[in-house]
């Protein structure tokens, strides 16, 4: 599993960042153009409620879990969670709990 997770973290940093890194070449640091094209389809609204939810709950997990389980590098994925993304962050933080075990 441990491998698993570490391939998933790659991909969690390599994919999203694909499809990111052209927009951010065009646009720029344009956070208001961000934010409208996230939000402007209920769809996206959707995607955008449910992600926000899952994003803070998973830093208040990592945050608790990692006293009781004594993970040592846990403020990788929990920065990662604001610099990457989710899908960086749950895989790597998987993947030092596994090492742990």
């Amino acid at each position: 599993m441990k491998k698993f997770f570490l391939g998933f973290s790659v991909l969690g940093t390599i994919i999203p960042f694909a499809i990111f890194v052209p927009w951010l070449l065009v646009n720029g640091l344009n956070l208001s153009l961000f934010v409208s094209e996230w939000l402007s389809t209920p769809i996206s609204k959707f995607f955008a409620a449910d992600f926000i939810i899952t994003w803070l709950a998973w830093l208040a997990f990592i945050f608790v879990d990692h006293k009781k389980k004594d993970i040592k590098f846990w403020w990788i994925p929990f920065v990662g969670n604001f610099c990457i993304g989710l899908s960086f962050s749950v895989p790597f933080y998987l993947f030092l709990r596994e090492d742990k075990r």
